[in-house]
């Protein structure tokens, strides 16, 4: 079954390919031909194929951002002819430079034609939200402009998970706003409060109502971490034990404490809404500053939205919400994927629903590639 899956996607790919070949003296036909090369190299099931495409450049470079210098990988195919742009940004706790599914990214990208600076972040390494990341990618997104090799024009960014939402906040900031041509955005959260409120609730929106949730053991090894260090330390010790212990309320501390403590240790939606409201102000800042939310009426760049229906780290609904508030712009897109695992396409499908879903990714990324036409 699964090569049979192989040969009739490989087959319909190759087919996309040969009517973009012959169509290839026009934008429309290039961007389609790389896409379909793309996929094969992104999505394990498919055998790789390349036809016709450049050698990929990897340079390690320092991009000069307020907070000092910050390593990014610059991946470009050696074309003389400027091309389109594209700063790249992984989530909390991000696979590393060398890891297959970053290169591969990459240097897909790359052959498209999409010049890719990939961001490195050393507060996320660590598993940390960090609001001057913000200023950072503006930082670098101005770094990817300025090489001789990159259309300034034709550039944007592109993020996953917390990524991707700090690419939508820095797509906003005022000194760039009307030059990003694009965000690709996969698996971005909304809002904190929404985030935070589905991670205490155990529970996560759908068109059929609230439905539990099983959040990944990173989801909640980042909101410990989010919701802790504002406080004490003793008090963060406090709270630590009490989870640790499943037991009653941490007792002695602040009512601030004892919010952070019935966020995490979960309740109903109505309990961690109330919770909320007493996180130590430290926390409220938190999440004004790195929430999308507060930043999404600026962006005038065209959205693409990607999200995993059955995402256990950040719920598909956020992707949704980010949506509906860009919506009235008329400049962004949503598709919703069975096909990934959180940021993998490697969830296990029947053969004609994962046809299906090659085809759904196709015409998403058919829309970033053009960029690279």
């Amino acid at each position: 079954m699964a090569r049979r899956l192989q040969r009739i996607t490989l087959i319909a790919l190759a087919f996309l390919a040969f009517l973009a070949a012959i169509t290839a003296l026009i934008p429309q036909g290039r961007a389609a031909y790389n896409t379909a090369l793309f996929i094969t190299q992104v999505v394990p099931a498919l055998p790789e194929v390349r036809l016709f495409q450049p050698k990929v450049l990897r340079q390690r470079v320092e991009v000069m951002t307020p907070e000092g210098p910050r390593q990014a990988d610059l991946y470009r195919s050696g074309r003389d002819k400027p091309s389109a742009g594209v700063v790249l940004f992984l989530g909390v706790a991000p696979a590393g430079p060398d890891d297959p599914r970053v290169v591969n990214l990459s240097e897909g990208l790359a052959r498209a034609n999409l010049v890719t600076l990939v961001y490195w972040s050393p507060d996320k390494m660590e598993e940390r939200l960090h609001p001057p990341d913000i200023q950072n990618l503006v930082a670098a997104y101005r770094y990817l402009q300025s090489q001789p090799f990159v259309d300034p024009k034709r550039t944007g960014f592109a993020g996953f998970c917390v990524g991707a939402s700090f690419a939508l906040m820095a797509a906003a900031q005022p000194e760039i706003r009307d030059e990003v041509a694009f965000v690709n955005a996969f698996g971005p959260y909304y809002d904190l409060y929404s985030l935070a409120r589905a991670i205490g609730a155990r529970s996560r929106q759908t068109d059929a109502g609230q439905v539990p949730w099983e959040m990944d053991p990173l989801t909640e090894r980042v909101a410990r971490g989010m919701l802790l260090s504002p406080l004490p330390t003793d008090e963060q010790e406090a709270v630590q034990d009490a989870l640790e212990s499943g037991g009653k309320e941490p007792a002695g501390v602040s009512q601030e404490a004892l919010a952070v403590y019935r966020i995490l240790a979960g309740g109903s939606a109505e309990e961690v809404d109330a919770a909320l409201v007493d996180l130590p102000q430290a926390a409220h800042d938190l999440f004004r500053a790195a929430s999308p939310s507060q930043y999404l009426q600026n962006v005038q760049a065209r959205v693409l939205l990607m999200h995993d229906r059955a995402d256990n780290l950040v719920p598909s609904w956020e992707s949704r919400l980010v949506y509906e508030a860009l919506k009235a712009k008329g400049n962004v897109r949503y598709t919703e994927f069975s096909l990934f695992q959180h940021m993998d396409p490697t969830r296990r499908l029947g053969w004609w629903e994962t046809a299906g879903e090659v085809w759904k990714l196709f015409r998403h990324m058919y829309a970033i590639m053009r960029q690279g036409t």
